[in-house]
């Protein structure tokens, strides 16, 4: 008998893993033979079929149910009840049905809208039930949740909260969380309530701020288009305009690891009755002394060094304090014996061995270690840099946070000792080594620099013991031993 189908249906559910675990759709239609009347009443396995256009094709989705109850020729069935609903309904659908095994009847009916199902439709979005949402474009990118298109104009997205409520989107990549706040107030803030939460701002790849466990800490440049000034902390202490930076490029100040400040560029103090420069270092591993003071390591190995240069100071003056009121057990200086120490001082002829900085001209002075065979008292030993390997690297390996040079020539370093290690752009940073494999290699850690290149120079190790010559000291001593001889000459005269 030649059955025909009239189907009725509903939108009934359409709703993905939140609500329920399978999306379902529900039915109804009417079986009737050639006849026009209703089929006898039984069980009858019906086969529904999705697809995107109205005859031929191929389906978008099927199943088959074998047991549908069939009552006075109408019949009621829940699609997807034995394969799962994945369509998208992005696209209008169309039915297809076929009775006990049969040919699929004809014509298809198509899928028609619960009138507010269009509010969630719209005009070109998509809310699928599984894959990606788009919101203004029927293309979302596949390759993300959600994607938002303004079209012709700016893509908005807008969180709204009650005037007395903060709007907060929230984060979560496993245990961790963290959000974006709008308080009522008006502050726009980045939380991350995790005791090990941090915050990280990246250009690229390339983090360039962070928070840490001590603040807020900028890992590359900071241009500040106004003035720079702190308000609290090591800096201000007095008002809130001691540290000011003006200009572009014109300050360059640089964090040592010894606790120095360096300045890239050479200082300058425009106006002698203005400008104050005081020796600020910072402490560390610092101990009291005999008398109370508290010291630190940058004592130990500097003394009471408070400018430090590598190279010339240029000035208009250079003043000593030399009040009374602040010496005492004072006695005229034996200048016979001042001669006699100032006879046995060795001025000597010499080039410096690092000739890039100072050039290769024959120059004139001392020898500190000269100086402290005979007058002790005008040498300073404190931290310093030898040049004693002074070559570029042959050969460099960087392994996470330590970098190995291979030198062409011994290099005489140890485990524990610090060398100075010049990379482009910069004026050297000390690394401690870690590893020594033989008399040409050596392993650096806390490698702050990028891969090393061709302009990677190892300048050589740091001491504690750099002999540095007071000129002021052997002064004095040459006035005490000028006036010996004015002495003699005027009793031979």
């Amino acid at each position: 008998m030649k059955k025909h189908i009239v189907l009725s249906f509903m939108l009934s559910l359409l709703l993905a893993g939140g609500l329920y675990s399978q999306a379902t759709l529900s039915m109804q239609g009417t079986i009737r033979n050639s006849t026009g009347s209703a089929v006898p009443d039984g069980t009858y396995s019906l086969t529904f079929k999705l697809y995107t256009v109205e005859s031929g094709g191929t389906a978008v989705w099927s199943e088959t149910q074998n047991d549908i109850r069939v009552a006075g020729g109408v019949y009621s069935a829940l699609l997807g009840a034995a394969t799962p609903l994945n369509a998208a309904f992005n696209v209008p659908y169309y039915v297809g049905v076929a009775v006990d095994g049969g040919a699929e009847l004809v014509p298809r009916f198509r899928l028609t809208s619960a009138p507010y199902a269009l509010s969630l439709i719209g005009q070109s979005n998509t809310f699928p039930s599984s894959g990606t949402v788009g919101v203004g474009t029927a293309s979302p990118d596949p390759n993300t949740q959600l994607t938002v298109s303004g079209g012709s104009g700016d893509a908005k997205m807008l969180l709204t909260a009650p005037g007395d409520k903060d709007a907060v989107l929230w984060l979560r990549s496993g245990n961790n969380l963290s959000g974006m706040t709008l308080s009522k107030e008006g502050h726009v803030s980045i939380n991350s309530p995790g005791a090990a939460s941090r915050v990280h701002l990246y250009s690229g790849t390339t983090l360039r701020a962070h928070t840490d466990e001590t603040g807020f800490v900028v890992a590359g440049r900071l241009l500040a288009s106004g003035t720079l000034w702190t308000q609290n902390g090591d800096i201000s202490s007095a008002n809130n305009q001691d540290l000011r930076l003006y200009r572009d490029g014109d300050l360059h100040i640089l964090g040592r690891g010894d606790g120095w400040t360096e300045f890239k560029k050479p200082l300058y103090l425009p106006n002698g009755r203005d400008a104050y420069l005081s020796g600020v270092s910072r402490f560390y591993h610092g101990w009291f002394n005999q008398y109370g003071a508290f010291l630190s390591d940058i004592d130990r190995v500097y003394g009471d060094i408070s400018l430090l240069s590598d190279g010339g100071i240029v000035s208009e003056g250079f003043f000593i304090k030399s009040d009374a009121r602040v010496k005492k057990d004072l006695a005229l200086s034996d200048g016979a014996s001042d001669l006699a120490t100032l006879m046995r001082l060795k001025v000597t002829d010499y080039r410096q061995v690092d000739f890039l900085a100072h050039g290769n001209d024959l120059q004139k002075g001392f020898i500190a270690q000269q100086v402290d065979s005979v007058y002790p008292q005008a040498v300073h030993a404190s931290r310093g840099k030898l040049p004693d390997i002074y070559d570029l690297p042959s050969g460099y390996q960087i392994n996470g946070e330590e970098a190995t040079f291979t030198m062409g020539k011994p290099h005489a370093l140890a485990v524990g000792d610090r060398v100075n290690i010049v990379t482009e752009g910069e004026s050297g940073e000390e690394y401690e080594v870690v590893n020594v494999k033989d008399n040409h290699s050596f392993t650096v850690k806390d490698w702050k620099g990028q891969s090393p290149s061709e302009k990677t120079f190892v300048f050589g190790k740091v001491v504690n013991d750099f002999r540095r010559v007071d000129y002021d000291k052997i002064h004095t001593l040459n006035v005490s031993a000028t006036q010996e001889l004015a002495r003699r000459v005027a009793q031979l005269e």
